[in-house]
C-alpha cells in the first residue's frame, strides 16, 4: 500500500511482512530513511487505514484470512501505534476494505459466504448491532462509573485472559475500553463500589482458593491489584460495604470436610482475618442469602 500516513504530502510504504505491518515514511529525497515496525498478534493478510476514532491520526485494521481473525491497531501519533485490538473470529474472511458513509465510519469485511460486516464506531444502539470487543467473552457484571445511573460494563474474556472495561457516555453509548491483564482464570466476578471514580472488583479462581482483588481508577485508568489466599476451597464469597466504606469479604470455605467462614476486614492499610470453623460438616452447595427486616 502507498499512502501519505502522516500529513507531509510525501507518499509512505506500508507493508505487511510475517506477524507484523512495516511503514516507510516517504521524504523529499524519496530515501526512506525512516521506518517502524508494528508487530501483530496474527499475519495481516489483507489490511486498510482510516481514522476509525477520528483523532487526527491514521489506524490500521486487518484480517487473518486462515485463522478467521479481525484486528485494529490504534494510532498514538503519527509514528507510534497502540497495541492492537482484537475484535472478533469470523470464519472464511476474504476481504477488508474501507467503509465511509454519512453515518458509518470504518471498514467492511467481507466472507467467502457472500457475508458483509460493518465494522465501525458506535453512534446508535440497534437490535443487530454486536460490539466487537472480545473473542471468548466468560464473566459479566456491571457497574456505575460517576454513579450517574448509567450501567457501565465489566467481563473476562478467556481468550487473552484479561478483564475488560466498557464506559458509556451520557447517551449511554460505548465510550471507553480499558483492559487488565488477569493473573488466573476465574470462576465468578463481583463489582465493588469505592467511590464514584473507583471501583474494585474481586475475581474468584478456578482453583477455587485465590481472590484477585484489582481496584480501579477509571479517571486516571490506573489500577491495585492484590491476591487474596482462603485457608480451604472457596465454597461462596460475599462483598459488602463496612463502616468506612471500604470492601468487607465474607468467604465460606471447606476444610477437614467442615464448612468455615472468613472475614477479611481492612484496617490502617492492612487485611485483617477473622476465622469461624467448624460451621458445620453436614453441608451441601453453600450460598450467602441476604435478607433484610
Amino acid at each position: 500500500h502507498v499512502f501519505d500516513m502522516n500529513y507531509e504530502s510525501y507518499e509512505d510504504i506500508i507493508l505487511s511482512i510475517s506477524n507484523s505491518i512495516i511503514i516507510f515514511f516517504g521524504d523529499p529525497t524519496a530515501d526512506y530513511n525512516k521506518s517502524i515496525k508494528i508487530n501483530t498478534t496474527f499475519q495481516a493478510d489483507e489490511f486498510t487505514y482510516g481514522d476509525y476514532n477520528r483523532d487526527g491520526f491514521f489506524d490500521i485494521n486487518y484480517i487473518d484470512k486462515q485463522k478467521g481473525y479481525i484486528s485494529t491497531i490504534f494510532a498514538k501519533d503519527f509514528d507510534s501505534f497502540y497495541p492492537e485490538m482484537i475484535h472478533k473470529k469470523t470464519e472464511g474472511l476474504c476481504d477488508v476494505i474501507p467503509f465511509f458513509s454519512k453515518f458509518v465510519y470504518g471498514t467492511a469485511y467481507l466472507t467467502k459466504d457472500g457475508e458483509l460486516h460493518i465494522l465501525s464506531k458506535v453512534s446508535s444502539m440497534t437490535d443487530d448491532l454486536q460490539l466487537a470487543v472480545a473473542i471468548e467473552s466468560d464473566l459479566i457484571t456491571s457497574f456505575d462509573y460517576m454513579n450517574n445511573g448509567i450501567s457501565d460494563i465489566a467481563f473476562t474474556d478467556r481468550f487473552d485472559g484479561k478483564i475488560k472495561f466498557i464506559l458509556r457516555d451520557a447517551a449511554g453509548l460505548p465510550d471507553k475500553l480499558f483492559s487488565i491483564k488477569l493473573y488466573d482464570e476465574a470462576k465468578s466476578l463481583i463489582a465493588f463500589s469505592n467511590s464514584k471514580i473507583v471501583k474494585t472488583f474481586f475475581l474468584l479462581g478456578v482453583n477455587n482458593r485465590l481472590i484477585e482483588s484489582i481496584e480501579v481508577n477509571f479517571e486516571e485508568f490506573s489500577f491495585k491489584r492484590n491476591q487474596l489466599y482462603s485457608k480451604g476451597l472457596i465454597q461462596d464469597l460475599l462483598v459488602m460495604q463496612d463502616s468506612k466504606n471500604d470492601p468487607q469479604l465474607f468467604i465460606l470455605y471447606a476444610s477437614n470436610k467442615n464448612l468455615n467462614l472468613e472475614i477479611l476486614t481492612e484496617y490502617q492499610s492492612k487485611i485483617i482475618s477473622s476465622y469461624y470453623e467448624g460451621l458445620t460438616s453436614n453441608w451441601s452447595n453453600p450460598l450467602f442469602t441476604l435478607s433484610g427486616n
